[in-house]
């Protein structure tokens, strides 16, 4: 699988049951929703995992140190 580009531009448009539109580097994409990890104060973040093309991805927004812990535990550098 190849590593995703650098996003420098991601904004959220719509959400409903099902789908999820954002725009990424003023890109309007669509991707079906996995699951939503609502945020929570121990985990000092939310997330969401979503498919598109086959493809899983996963947006997430919160303490800078949390999600740069997550990312150190999978041994992603970017």
């Amino acid at each position: 699988m190849e590593m995703c580009e650098n996003i420098y531009d991601a904004k959220f448009i719509q959400r409903d049951t099902d789908t999820i539109k954002i725009s990424l580097n003023n890109k309007e994409e669509i991707y079906d929703i996995v699951r939503v990890y609502e945020f929570s104060s121990d985990r000092k973040m939310m997330s969401i995992t979503v498919r598109r093309d086959g493809e899983l991805f996963n947006f997430a927004k919160g303490a800078d140190m949390m999600i740069k812990e997550r990312l150190e535990k999978t041994g992603n550098e970017e």
